[in-house]
């Protein structure tokens, strides 16, 4: 079959008002001037539709495949970076060969004090407006190399780790980067990543790179240091798998139009996803076998599930079929809906490939415009086989329901267990095909997922299930709790994945959030009637209890679930550093939150809290000085105000001797200790009743009102 890619680009043409700009691509586009663009010529497209903008022209094509070389397919794009330094002569020099390399000369980059083109921006009023123009997958390349420029400009210092490969990234950055953003924030320190969706040829030639940021070089080293040891641990665990026999050209419709979520995906499951048109299979790549199978299905879910594959056959009546140019109005259509399109040599053999919506508003136009001409319709859902149950229903009785109902054949095919479910409808006229693919359409699962604490589970279910019953009858849906305790934990963070599952047709989809919401007001009603017992944790404390792990025992984030699931209890224990102040809260009924406590905080680094005259002022000085040197001595340094604290194992011996230390630096910058005491005692006595804490002050370091809330990465933020 002749296939017809589409194809979204645009012309950028160039600015007046600009204080400086590139000129690697800049050539004549009209009377008008000179603009940056790659266009098809006339034979290499079928359709094109042009959208006039502000300095900007969008055209949709779409390419006749046999005329183009897909690896020189390029589409054209534009990011507007707020800048915040001041444009210098030197900087003008650097910037223009920077633009000049081989890996950059691709890309333009363009400097104005207003906005030029009609891109959003992520800061309202920066110095300048940057915009980055060029082809799409170097974008994020460009950008990454200009902010670390700019920060060298800034008079911060930069290093770089190299990294074996870009599957690499999602569990070096743990879920939604929570270890990168505690790297961050431990080291003061700027963490900036590679593209993850830019497995071109070219892109595969070069060596990805972290490039690391900060004002102190002696922290952007600590952090160096932190991430190359997550690499080298990451190296020796690695597990792989793959969905076989997915066609081709949904692979590339999915690589075209789904960067966005195939990249929330890699991030929520800490695994790398791979796209392998020229196999026909999608590969995975993760530390853990259990998030391989969750990636996986979440894959076919979201994003297989919904781009389909619909194939409409016209013919003469007698089945003869028909040959006449492709109708106008269809053209228009694919280029309006972003649709590929394939037809089979001139004949009305047409074949469809997009998301649900958009191809339900084809089949609708064909209603409506095409009646007269007989056609056969065919409809392709691709689908996870653990749903196969679900959909056929018992004894098959939905599918049996919806053929009689729409005479329609529907059939549902394992393929022998080498990949997913394909489930094929196919109808002998247009109205069937709509009402039997409405039916359909209404049968597909549609689910949310969610954290609720293992610790709330059973009174949530009720006694023998009582309690669930009644929510799924009510909202006639089915829930599913798991555990999620012996799930891997981020590096340098604790994350609480998913554990509870609302499932139910997409009929009655709007039903999930009212039962969802149900299920979180009776974990918060349990939870306010529990005891609870709340234990300081210092920023340092936070930050020696992510990176302390003695050998062949537990790190701290798995040691919490093993203590909730012994305890039954839950932990509310913070994703990001705390601030000052902050009390960690343990819920659990009876005495059980003092047994998690005491149990945690044996676990617990002492402490030591120096009171000084006044501020630091010199941070540089005091990190290369202070912080740095003394991790060396196992001790973790955090200041505050007027407050120095000291964390380390209890029995560190180094403690008196980086005293002196402290001491005598103090002294040269005329501070003096004014009291000095040491911690060992982290429970504190719990207020008499819970009592919500004010989300607006606290954020994610402390308890909102709202004591289980989900987040869209799929753990819980408290």
């Amino acid at each position: 079959m002749d296939q017809y890619i589409p194809l979204r680009t645009k012309v950028f043409r160039k600015p007046v008002r600009s204080i400086f700009y590139t000129q690697n691509n800049w050539k004549k586009f009209d009377e008008a001037g000179d603009g940056i663009f790659r266009l098809p010529s006339a034979e290499q497209y079928l359709a094109k539709r042009e959208i006039i903008k502000e300095n900007i022209i969008e055209y949709h094509y779409l390419l006749k495949k046999d005329q183009i070389d897909e690896g020189t397919l390029v589409s054209i794009s534009g990011i507007c970076i707020p800048v915040n330094t001041p444009l210098t002569d030197v900087l003008s020099e650097e910037l223009t060969e920077l633009f000049r390399s081989e890996e950059l000369c691709g890309v333009d980059f363009v400097l104005s004090k207003t906005k030029i083109y009609p891109i959003k921006a992520s800061e309202q009023k920066p110095m300048y407006y940057g915009y980055l123009i060029g082809e799409k997958n170097s974008l994020n390349t460009a950008h990454v190399q200009l902010t670390v420029l700019l920060q060298l400009h800034e008079g911060n210092v930069v290093e770089f780790v190299d990294l074996q490969s870009l599957s690499f990234i999602p569990m070096i950055a743990g879920v939604q980067s929570l270890n990168l953003k505690n790297i961050s924030t431990s080291f003061q320190t700027k963490v900036f990543l590679p593209n993850l969706s830019n497995t071109s040829v070219a892109a595969a030639a070069i060596k990805p790179q972290i490039f690391l940021s900060g004002s102190v070089h002696s922290l952007v080293l600590q952090a160096k240091e932190i991430l190359n040891s997550m690499i080298s641990s990451i190296d020796g665990e690695l597990y792989y798998s793959k969905l076989q026999n997915v066609s081709q050209v949904k692979l590339k419709y999915i690589s075209s139009n789904y960067s966005t979520e195939l990249t929330h995906l890699m991030m929520k499951y800490q695994t790398f996803i791979y796209l392998n048109p020229s196999k026909e299979e999608v590969e995975f790549q993760s530390s853990s076998t259990h998030l391989l199978e969750l990636v996986k299905k979440e894959f076919t879910m979201e994003i297989l599930s919904d781009v389909l594959e619909l194939q409409l056959i016209f013919h003469d009546g007698e089945y003869n079929s028909i040959e006449k140019p492709i109708p106008e109005l269809l053209l228009d259509l694919c280029l309006k809906y972003n649709i590929t399109l394939l037809v089979e040599n001139n004949r009305w053999n047409f074949v469809l490939v997009g998301d649900q919506q958009k191809l339900e508003k084809v089949l609708d136009w064909v209603s409506k415009n095409m009646q007269s001409t007989p056609l056969q319709v065919k409809y392709f859902v691709e689908l996870d086989p653990s749903y196969k149950d679900f959909i056929s229903g018992k004894k098959n009785g939905k599918i049996s329901r919806i053929m009689d109902t729409t005479d329609v054949t529907i059939n549902l095919d394992l393929q022998n267990g080498h990949g997913n479910m394909i489930l094929t409808m196919f109808a002998n006229d247009i109205k069937n095909a709509i009402a039997g693919q409405k039916l359909v359409s209404d049968e597909l699962p549609s689910e949310k997922s969610f954290f609720i604490p293992e610790a709330y589970h059973r009174p949530v279910i009720g006694t023998g299930g009582s309690v669930i019953q009644t929510i799924m009858r009510k909202h006639n849906v089915f829930i599913q709790f798991s555990n999620s305790f012996l799930l891997p934990q981020n590096k340098l963070a604790h994350i609480r994945y998913d554990n509870v599952v609302i499932r139910c047709p997409s009929k009655n989809r709007n039903e999930i959030i009212p039962a969802k919401e149900e299920l979180n007001q009776l974990a918060q009603e349990y939870s306010e009637m529990q005891p609870n017992v709340q234990l300081k944790l210092t920023p340092g404390q936070y930050r020696y209890l992510l990176n302390h792990n003695e050998k062949d025992k537990l790190s701290l984030v798995d040691n919490i679930g093993t203590i909730e699931r012994r305890t039954s209890t839950y932990v509310l224990f913070p994703f990001q550093e705390p601030k000052e102040g902050f009390l960690l809260e343990i819920r659990g009924n009876d005495n059980q939150a003092t047994i998690a406590a005491r149990k945690l905080s044996e676990s617990f680094g002492a402490e030591l809290e120096v009171i000084i005259t006044s501020p630091i002022i010199d941070i540089i000085g005091f990190s290369n000085s202070i912080i740095v040197p003394f991790l060396a001595m196992n001790i973790i340094v955090t200041t505050t105000d007027r407050l120095i604290r000291f964390t380390y194992k209890e029995g560190n011996k180094s403690i008196s001797y980086a005293l002196d230390i402290l001491r005598d630096y103090l002294k040269k910058i005329n501070v003096t200790i004014m009291d000095k005491s040491f911690i060992n005692s982290w429970i504190v006595e719990p207020p008499k009743q819970p009592y919500p804490q004010n989300i607006e002050n606290k954020k994610h370091t402390q308890h909102p009102n709202v004591y289980i809330q989900q987040h869209a990465y799929g753990y819980a933020t408290l």
